[in-house]
């Protein structure tokens, strides 16, 4: 992740040149193209989904496939005001039952 509002995916051993780039370079947003300062990636051990914590601007958490497409989300840039959404997902976790 890094402050240019993207996430990116790195094959093994790679650092420089990344497999898969979500979100536009400088760019915010609040779409499924976009992020708004991203925090964190979790990725299943099977390789079949990750999610991505998009907390400080959208108050989300999205689920994608290994293509990058969005399979699901949770949260929403309103959400601050909403009590029962997300405030502020940080950080984001799988368990061994794959609960996010």
């Amino acid at each position: 992740m890094s402050s240019h509002y993207q996430v990116m995916k790195f094959p093994a051993g790679e650092k420089t040149t990344p497999s898969l780039v979500l979100g536009e370079k400088l760019i915010p947003g609040s779409d499924e193209s976009h992020f708004c300062k991203p925090t964190d990636v979790a990725v299943r051990l099977d390789g079949s989904a990750f999610y991505v914590a998009d907390g400080y601007c959208n108050g989300r958490i999205l689920m994608y496939n290994p293509d990058g497409e969005v399979i699901r989300t949770w949260g929403s840039e309103l959400s601050r005001r909403k009590p029962l959404l997300y405030r502020l997902p940080e950080h984001v976790c799988l368990g061994l039952t794959l609960l996010v």
